[in-house]
């Protein structure tokens, strides 16, 4: 069960309940969108009514974001980047990889999505509007599970985190990397 507080009026709003155990969270203005080890549930944020469900496997890898502009990403096919407009249910798939994904990312103005396989050692970057892959960032030769990508608030930077405690911050607007820290 998810309870929604709201803490400007201070007061309980409401409840989401689902059958199994919820997996992760994401919300914007408009949706909340979460889910358990077999699907994604979509509800509308201002009066919590259920919208959509879409089919997805959990594998402890991060498998979906959800965009201010109402674009979810999520990946529940072995490469594949599927791209629903949550606003008119359009959707665009995007091959990103030849095996599992383990992390989606998109950037806060939906300009661009961040993707990465299961190696953990090379980031895609892709035009959200026209799917074209438009950099490769390459975080190391090791294997890593990514922590988190983030982008910066214009969209001109990627930070990475890795569970080998290494931050990797790169322009998107150059050929290099910024800053690499290591076990701070």
């Amino acid at each position: 069960i998810l309870n929604i507080w709201d803490d400007s009026k201070e007061k309980y709003i409401g409840f989401i309940k689902i059958d199994n155990k919820i997996n992760f969270l994401k919300t914007n203005k408009k949706y909340i969108v979460l889910s358990d080890n077999q699907y994604i549930y979509i509800y509308n944020f201002n009066n919590l009514q259920f919208k959509q469900k879409l089919k997805y496997t959990y594998n402890n890898f991060f498998h979906y974001d959800l965009s201010s502009t109402n674009l979810l990403l999520y990946t529940n096919e072995f490469g594949y980047i599927n791209i629903l407009n949550l606003e008119n249910n359009l959707k665009k798939k995007l091959k990103a990889h030849d095996n599992n994904i383990q992390y989606i990312k998109i950037s806060n103005h939906s300009k661009y999505i961040a993707s990465v396989s299961e190696n953990g050692s090379i980031i895609k970057i892709f035009d959200c509007n026209t799917l074209n892959l438009i950099k490769f960032l390459y975080r190391g030769i090791s294997h890593a599970e990514i922590i988190t990508i983030d982008f910066d608030i214009h969209d001109n930077h990627v930070l990475v985190y890795s569970n080998l405690n290494t931050v990797h911050i790169f322009s998107l607007n150059s050929n290099n990397e910024l800053i690499s820290a290591t076990d701070f």
